[in-house]
């Protein structure tokens, strides 16, 4: 087997481990805290990740096409300041978090953020680095450790959440707590591996300040592109359980679940796909790496089409079965999810061809429109038709953001192709 082929199938495999867990995650805190509880834990757990998108846009990403397309020689200088700015990243964030929670207390006391605060600072420094790591290992081509340490980390989370869940009983920061210890377990793991070749060095001043800069002129425009997201996606999530109830998100999360095993191709994408088209593109061009392209949005949109369809058919049962009797007559929000994840799918082959381009500019634009959208539409949708309105409002972004992507891959190709060729006929 090629190692290209069995990099795939790690990446698949680390997936449906991750997502598998997510899903038994989800649906076990649903059930032991109920909507009210679930939607505390949901409107937490978004913060988490607002800041964890943010550790994408400036780390993550950057490091996933920059570190793929370095020689062996700069390797040794990149990884480890790579891997300095991410602990001083994490440190930063868990101040700046420690210092909000006053403010997000006032702004939403019926969120009851101050009495989870602790456990969800060590949740998020914990699954900060956990997803650090995982990502440093694909790039590494070493997907078997990425692999051993998801297992490691979900595997213990889902155990710790059934046992809690079935005979302690389990609440929102009891369930921070798991994540946290859970996610350094993962973190732990990663250490157990060896290799001569990747030996950890010290970074000098000039690597970090290098390392710094690239991230920065690549990452800049994530960074805008992620600030704007938490219009356009997190505000609606935070109008509900302001104006209608924690239940209402809880309902929301819990049918979101329901489709989530999408996830293993969105997130195998973002694992997998960007490292591949960026060497693709330096080594065949811009026609080969829209090849790519196009055969990953026909393969992945009917993987994704066949899992929504299944989902939403069996909507109401599928809750029954899975959340019990408190979440039942919420079948129409799975629906609502499904059109929602559909649309998503179809961004991912745009944004992925932007950032290998190298004009990330194009995914703040997409994330400013659908901000728009939901800025003028969330508050009035959702007083005029509750749930749905704000489930509307989100499939209204996801379409916005589609069509500025789409627009800008367009436009991003067509600019590098002019370039090229100004270039060749330079050269003649």
């Amino acid at each position: 087997m090629s190692a290209g082929r069995l990099k795939t199938k790690l990446v698949l495999a680390d997936q449906v481990v991750v997502s598998g867990a997510n899903f038994v995650v989800g649906l076990l805190v649903a059930r032991a805290l109920g909507p009210a509880g679930y939607g505390q834990f949901t409107l937490v757990s978004s913060i988490i990740l607002f800041v964890l998108g943010v550790q994408v846009a400036l780390i993550d990403s950057p490091m996933m096409v920059l570190g793929a397309a370095l020689s062996d020689q700069r390797k040794p200088d990149y990884f480890p300041a790579v891997m300095v700015g991410q602990l001083l990243f994490c440190v930063a964030s868990a101040v700046l978090l420690l210092l909000a929670a006053p403010i997000i207390s006032r702004f939403a006391p019926q969120w009851g953020f101050d009495r989870v605060i602790w456990p969800a600072l060590f949740a998020m420094a914990g699954f900060l680095c956990q997803d650090f790591y995982r990502r440093y290992f694909f790039v590494r081509d070493r997907a078997h450790v990425a692999l051993s340490s998801d297992l490691a980390c979900h595997g213990s989370k889902a155990a710790l959440l059934g046992a809690f869940a079935l005979w302690w009983g389990l609440d929102a920061g009891e369930a921070f707590w798991i994540i946290a210890a859970a996610s350094m377990v993962g973190v732990v793991v990663v250490f157990g591996f060896r290799s001569p070749a990747q030996r950890w060095r010290t970074p000098d001043a000039a690597a970090m300040r290098r390392a710094t800069r690239a991230h920065w002129d690549f990452g800049r425009w994530l960074l805008a592109e992620s600030m704007a997201s938490i219009c356009a996606s997190q505000l609606v999530i935070y109008i509900t359980g302001r104006m209608i109830s924690l239940s209402a998100v809880g309902a929301m999360a819990a049918a979101m679940h329901i489709v989530g095993a999408t996830h293993v191709l969105l997130l195998a994408l973002e694992n997998l796909v960007p490292s591949r088209a960026a060497q693709i593109y330096a080594s065949r061009g811009g026609v080969a790496l829209n090849r790519y392209l196009l055969r990953i949005s026909l393969l992945g949109g009917a993987g994704t089409l066949a899992v929504v369809a299944v989902a939403v058919l069996g909507a109401e049962l599928w809750l029954r079965l899975l959340y019990g009797a408190a979440y039942q007559g919420n079948g129409r929000l799975v629906w609502w999810w499904g059109l929602y994840y559909t649309i998503g799918f179809g961004q991912r082959p745009f944004s992925t061809g932007l950032r290998v381009l190298g004009r990330t500019r194009g995914l703040f634009h997409s994330m400013l429109a659908g901000a728009a959208i939901a800025v003028a539409f969330s508050y009035p949708a959702t007083r005029a038709l509750g749930v749905n309105g704000a489930m509307l409002t989100l499939c209204l972004v996801q379409t916005a953001i589609l069509c500025v992507l789409a627009f800008s891959y367009r436009a991003a190709s067509r600019a590098v192709n002019r370039s090229r060729a100004a270039d060749d006929v330079n050269l003649a």
